[in-house]
């Protein structure tokens, strides 16, 4: 067990909003005001109103829109922090396995001041290329944060009652960002958190399926010993999906003249940025991933191999005609019938809301709103009439027929009439529905920084790269399981 002890809270990174007095001692920045679930509910419900009276601009909407996600962010992660605990990390601790506990989700705020601590090493040791230096002896160890991580770690290992040499008691940082750095990237994300997550043994890896259940039959009862009657023979469908992660990188470029002092001060905003692009990227992939085949030819992915589309094939592809051809013209139909036809196409598969998610656009998001049914009731339940826990949860900002909502910039607006960009027609955006279950999403190995300054040197640059690898793949055909369906011809 954990005993509780001092000086941890020494290894956090300076504050982005730190201010410098005129007599060059440090001010404390102003104290916000701490976002609590009334104050966003109350922010979401007048934004709501306000689109339903048509008292407000599709600008500005936009802009309080974003605000309304910030603040949902905040409430995610304090009640995460809270609910999610790892029983591995436990166990982990308890046999005194540090290193196992530095690669789990926890919520135990010791361990996490550690994780932080160590991926700041990481990506200050990647600025500074202190490790792959000769000239910079003992690498990482020099810098002044990893006297930090020394001084906390040695506490925290004191304070783990069976920590013992050969179980990470003498385990330091190495490429491997935290478990902490990738819950920083799920919390920015919207789509690709919705999918059931693994981790891929192996890669490329095959995921066995069973394709059918079994057929139970009525026994028949035998009287005659020279003719028996066999139970009725049941076959179960089995088959197998690969998943082969792909790499998906970031690379940033700092100036040479930088040192420990400056990066530490940018550290907050630089692992903020990285857990944003790491995020869009798997999310946009999600949505518009075509590697199959080219779905949006105004600007096909194909001839730009860098272009987070190659990753996998998304939910556009996967609904589109001439592969599952789930699609539904919204032209005429902007109204519940048109939606629920949606749902429809998801046949048994859409029979359980809670298993389901629509993930709009933002300014279909909008449209939604005010969306009514031949009572003159909102389609679409804002979360201040059900509560914030599901929204806390998962990102939702409403349901509609009991299914969350999901908003993401992710989703184009520039589509035509047929749901694909054509570079002439732009006027146009989707709205796609999941089910959840019939799509996995793998991940292989952890997230991990790497620099280098050989091709910038003559410039006096530093260039930072992270890189994880995921694949996304819909479990069952089309025609044993509907995994997804899209309306399409909807105007922003």
């Amino acid at each position: 067990m954990l005993r509780k002890f001092r000086g941890l809270m020494r290894c956090k990174t300076a504050d982005p909003e730190t201010v410098v007095g005129a007599g060059g001692g440090v001010v404390d920045p102003p104290i916000k005001e701490p976002v609590t679930a009334e104050t966003a509910m109350k922010k979401l419900s007048e934004l709501t109103k306000a689109v339903q009276d048509d008292t407000i601009t599709r600008e500005k909407f936009i802009e309080v829109m974003g605000e309304v996600q910030d603040s949902i962010k905040e409430l995610r992660l304090d009640a995460q922090n809270k609910m999610r605990y790892d029983v591995g990390a436990t166990k982990a601790m308890a046999r005194g396995d540090i290193r196992k506990a530095f690669l789990v989700h926890t919520k135990d705020p010791q361990v996490k001041a550690l994780q932080e601590l160590s991926d700041d090493i990481h990506i200050v040791d990647g600025i500074l290329g202190h490790t792959k230096r000769a000239q910079n002896y003992g690498g990482m160890k020099s810098l002044d944060l990893y006297r930090e991580w020394e001084q906390s770690y040695g506490e925290f290992a004191k304070a783990m009652d069976t920590a013992e040499a050969g179980a990470g008691l003498e385990w330091v940082p190495d490429a491997g960002m935290s478990a902490e750095m990738q819950y920083a990237v799920e919390l920015e994300a919207r789509v690709y958190t919705l999918f059931p997550t693994f981790e891929m043994p192996q890669n490329p890896f095959k995921w066995p399926l069973r394709t059918s259940v079994g057929q139970a039959y009525r026994a028949v009862e035998n009287t005659n010993l020279d003719s028996l009657t066999k139970v009725t023979k049941s076959e179960v469908g089995t088959g197998q999906r690969a998943f082969d992660a792909e790499d998906i990188m970031a690379r940033v470029g700092y100036s040479g003249q930088l040192n420990a002092q400056s990066i530490v001060a940018m550290l907050p905003e630089i692992k903020a940025a990285l857990a944003v692009a790491h995020a869009n990227a798997k999310d946009e992939a999600c949505i518009d991933g075509q590697i199959t085949a080219v779905i949006d030819t105004g600007d096909s992915p194909a001839g730009t191999p860098a272009d987070v589309r190659n990753l996998w094939d998304g939910i556009r592809y996967y609904t589109s005609a001439g592969v599952n051809n789930k699609l539904v013209d919204l032209g005429s139909a902007w109204n519940v019938e048109g939606l629920n036809s949606i749902r429809k196409l998801l046949g048994k598969a859409g029979l359980k809301p809670a298993e389901c998610a629509w993930i709009p656009g933002i300014s279909a998001y909008y449209n939604l709103l005010t969306i009514k049914d031949n009572q003159n009731n909102n389609v679409v339940l804002t979360l201040e009439h059900y509560g914030g826990a599901a929204t806390i949860l998962t990102g939702e900002l409403g349901k509609m027929f009991g299914i969350s909502i999901v908003p993401t910039e992710c989703v184009r607006e520039d589509l035509n009439a047929s749901g694909i960009y054509d570079g002439v027609t732009e006027t146009k955006t989707v709205l796609p529905i999941i089910h959840k279950k019939s799509w996995k999403f793998g991940t292989f190995g952890p997230m991990t920084v790497r620099s280098s300054d050989e091709i910038h040197m003559e410039s006096y640059m530093t260039v930072v790269v992270t890189h994880e690898a995921a694949d996304l793949q819909a479990m069952f055909a089309a025609s044993v399981q509907v995994g997804a369906a899209t309306g399409y011809n909807v105007a922003p």
